[in-house]
């Protein structure tokens, strides 16, 4: 028969399963697209410093309309012909990296410098002389694509970094649960009750990946479309990653003197973390008393209060255990915890 703690023992597991098997199904995407980019541009940095060039003349030049349900898109249709060793040959491959663009003004600037007729510079691989292109440089690199695929990593390094917790949280025999706005964090050794607010390296990762989410749109809207120079593009995502950074400290600040609001050593048996808590026993507490001041503050228009937790000794005095903001009813649930789970008068 299985007990209640196997139950969720194994519940535990079945959720890491999933996790793990979600997150490799993720990243495999996203290395996908990551894997395919570095390769291109790898071959960009082969061809930069191998290919040879010959005078070419263009045949043809204009803007190919691929059209679809989510509208039109506009790509470049350019064939020249060139000649090398007294053979030759005609190519249509303008770069290795030919995306198509929502902005038909934007490809049709890319053409204006390769006109019908004009003869401009072929770069050719002098061991394959029928693979050339016309672009080389680093500029045909889209490098608004990296600002694209930051979210997808973001996303996949934060269940990754997820998943390590839960695994150590499981190794460690660790079992959270919440009271209203406290998180409780058991373990064999210590129980320890803090704000369930995000971790600070979750805070990085949303606010990196959502910031760089929203710059995808403003980008290409504002700063030339998807042609957008390595300048602006990188301006942009390292405007999102100071962005994250400063977000991230300041909630980090913030929560600094909450987090970890009182810390329980269940092996010596006494308070810690809290400075007027530090050296008092459990054994020495008879029972749990509660205040509640009004905060004059609301949320989601519900009253908050100011709830002080106080730990009653043998003589009567009181010990100031916990400090927390929350509704009405958050007291009774904190006393409520409290006396339960170290068997004291309510």
């Amino acid at each position: 028969m299985c007990t209640l703690g196997n139950k969720k023992t194994i519940e535990k597991s079945a959720g890491i399963g999933c996790l793990a098997l979600f997150l490799i199904f993720w990243l495999g995407i996203v290395g996908g697209f990551d894997f395919v980019l570095t390769r291109q541009f790898l071959k960009l940095q082969s061809a930069r410093s191998s290919f040879e060039s010959a005078p070419a003349e263009i045949i043809r030049s204009e803007v190919q309309t691929h059209s679809s349900s989510d509208g039109s898109k506009y790509g470049v249709a350019v064939e020249y012909q060139y000649t090398v060793d007294g053979e030759e040959y005609t190519s249509d491959q303008f770069s290795y990296f030919n995306w198509l663009s929502s902005s038909k003004k934007n490809i049709e600037e890319k053409l204006s410098s390769f006109p019908l007729g004009a003869v401009v510079k072929a770069h050719y691989n002098p061991d394959e002389p029928s693979e050339a292109m016309l672009e080389i440089g680093l500029d045909s690199f889209p490098s608004i694509i990296i600002l694209f695929l930051i979210p997808f990593h973001c996303f996949g390094f934060g269940l990754l970094i997820e998943l390590c917790v839960q695994i150590r949280r499981a190794r460690l025999s660790k079992q959270d649960y919440s009271i209203a706005k406290l998180l409780v964090q058991r373990s064999k050794s210590r129980v320890i009750l803090r704000d369930s607010s995000l971790p600070s390296w979750m805070v990085f990762m949303c606010v990196f990946g959502v910031a760089s989410f929203i710059s995808i749109f403003v980008v290409p809207i504002t700063m030339g479309g998807f042609n957008a120079s390595h300048t602006v593009v990188y301006g942009a995502i390292i405007g999102c990653f100071g962005f994250a950074i400063i977000l991230t400290i300041v909630q980090w600040i913030r929560r600094k003197n909450r987090s970890k609001r009182i810390m329980i050593d269940l092996v010596a048996g006494r308070f810690t973390r809290v400075p007027s808590s530090v050296g008092v026993s459990m054994s020495d507490l008879t029972s749990i008393v509660v205040r509640d001041e009004d905060s004059n503050t609301k949320m989601n228009e519900e009253k908050w209060y100011k709830h002080t937790v106080y730990g009653l000794d043998k003589e009567g005095q009181e010990i100031l255990l916990l400090k927390a903001r929350g509704n009405k009813g958050f007291g009774s649930k904190l006393k409520k915890w409290f006396s339960v789970e170290f068997e004291l008068n309510q």
